[in-house]
């Protein structure tokens, strides 16, 4: 595996195009001691000009790209029809959601410069009306504006409600009703079109529902007897990753076209028969796979069998991420054993090195290189936790890869302090820990630090010196060999021990 690099050009195109605008500066900014600022803001959804109805989820990034580190954005708000001061604050939106592919285009490490806010729509006058985006960085308030209209169509979804668990690729049911209450007779719907986590021409179609069908109840409700064939169904196979997901619900007004609301739900991890190991065992002795990761992203994923499947979480160095982790997380769900993660770890060297100033060792002076080395290692593992989190990317065991591309402290004692630190974070979070590395490596880095925790032995030149690397001879901090690494071209191979 590779360790050092960035992935520099991921959706590079994609990502530009979705640039809306450079941010304008709020009416009622207040003067700042560090003005070094150049704001980026972008509304991903709805797109200008969308039609929408319902609830909306409202989603994009801010980031001032003078800093080299992190967002730089402080808060989000949202207002309706009017700059702050004038216009209807509709509430705060929630920034720091992890958006690798503004890293890539950007070149930096993790910003989390992404932001969401669900606008529910009740109340809302339909027509056109203008969103208000309101991003806070060290030089006062930045906005951008976009316009959209609100539909007067009616679309309730009642399945699947939001937050319901779905097992992976069954049986999925989109059910719930349509009207515009302007229609001259009966609902004036007339087409119903369900996506998935995008608008219609931008993700993929999931299908077509069957409308017109009986919902008595709804008018009732709607005081219109002749409206009584609002319903419509979808039944399907989705096949998509587990994690978060939002549906966007398209119904066709024969008076006004097309609107859509969204609707949010969560796909549950599936459910797959792994053989068990024997008790004692990591993996099953003798059993064989591969460890794929950011550099493989562009390529094609090695073809099952495959008894064992590792994914790098980071993309190379702590802070970083791996762009295509839920891609190649379900290719590692084929493997006939329980997939794992790693993460790379390093010293707080860098650009990133701020993030080890507080933690859970305290608030670090700056001679204080030990405190800020356990801070770093904390830190970095909860942020790759919950990187993976966001991907839909369970793993009750993480690796650390410890290797002396990436940057150390010349002291052995410090750098034991950073891997300490990761180790905690995961514990903290209930995961298993092992190491990955080569006696020599880490000899080099940690001297004779040992955790005592299964490692994971790199540099063996194929199968043959399993048998000899499992023996303990190459063994490293006080560890038990449990998988050695060898290539196996084009890839990275392993067995267990």
């Amino acid at each position: 595996m590779s360790l050092f690099a960035v992935r520099a050009l991921l959706a590079l195109v994609a990502v530009l195009s979705s640039i809306a605008v450079t941010a304008g500066s709020a009416a009622a900014q207040t003067p700042s001691t560090n003005p070094q600022c150049s704001t980026v803001m972008t509304v991903d959804s709805p797109t200008s000009g969308a039609v929408v109805s319902g609830e909306v989820l409202l989603r994009g990034w801010a980031l001032d790209t003078a800093k080299p580190d992190g967002s730089g954005i402080e808060q989000i708000h949202v207002y309706l029809d009017g700059e702050a001061g004038s216009g209807r604050l509709l509430g705060p939106g929630t920034p720091g959601q992890f958006r690798p592919d503004v890293d890539a285009v950007y070149a930096r490490p993790s910003s989390q410069a992404g932001w969401s806010y669900t606008w529910n729509l009740a109340g809302i006058t339909p027509g056109a009306h203008q969103i208000y985006l309101y991003a806070q960085d060290a030089c006062g308030w930045q906005f951008t504006v976009l316009s959209i209209e609100v539909s007067p169509t009616l679309i309730q979804v009642d399945r699947p409600t939001p937050g319901l668990s779905i097992a992976d690729a069954v049986a999925f049911s989109v059910g719930g009703w349509a009207a515009d209450p302007r229609a001259a007779a009966s609902t004036g719907i007339d087409a119903v079109h369900v996506y998935l986590d995008g608008e219609a021409g931008r993700a993929p179609a999931v299908g077509a529902a069957n409308t017109g069908q009986s919902r008595p109840d709804v008018a009732a409700a709607l005081g219109r007897a002749n409206a009584n064939t609002p319903g419509f169904t979808l039944a399907t196979t989705l096949q998509t990753l587990p994690g978060a997901h939002t549906l966007y619900v398209y119904a066709h007004s024969i008076a006004s076209g097309w609107s859509y609301r969204t609707v949010p739900f969560e796909l549950a991890e599936p459910i797959v028969a792994y053989v068990a190991p024997p008790a004692g065992r990591l993996l099953p002795p003798g059993t064989t796979g591969y460890d794929v990761s950011w550099p493989q992203c562009d390529g094609v994923l090695p073809a099952r069998p495959y008894q064992i499947a590792i994914v790098g979480v980071t993309g190379g160095r702590a802070f970083y991420e791996n762009p295509c982790l839920a891609a190649q997380f379900a290719w590692a769900r084929a493997a006939t054993s329980v997939p794992s993660v790693y993460m790379n770890v390093n010293g707080p060297i860098g650009r990133v090195a701020e993030r080890g100033q507080t933690g859970p060792a305290g608030t670090c002076s700056s001679e204080d290189r030990s405190c800020r080395s356990y801070n770093f290692g904390y830190h970095a593992a909860t942020h790759a936790v919950a990187y993976a989190r966001s991907q839909g990317v369970s793993s009750a065991f993480w690796w650390l890869d410890v290797e002396t591309q990436n940057s150390w402290w010349e002291d052995p004692a410090l750098n034991a302090r950073v891997i300490q630190g990761a180790i905690d974070s995961l514990r903290a979070q209930e995961r298993s820990v092992g190491i990955y590395s080569t006696a020599y490596q880490w000899r080099q880095i940690a001297g004779d630090f040992r955790p005592a925790l299964p490692i994971w032995i790199a540099g063996g030149s194929g199968p043959a010196d399993v048998r000899t690397y499992c023996t303990g001879s190459t063994a490293f901090a006080g560890g038990t060999p449990a998988l050695v690494q060898y290539p196996r071209s084009p890839y990275d191979g392993n067995a267990a021990c």
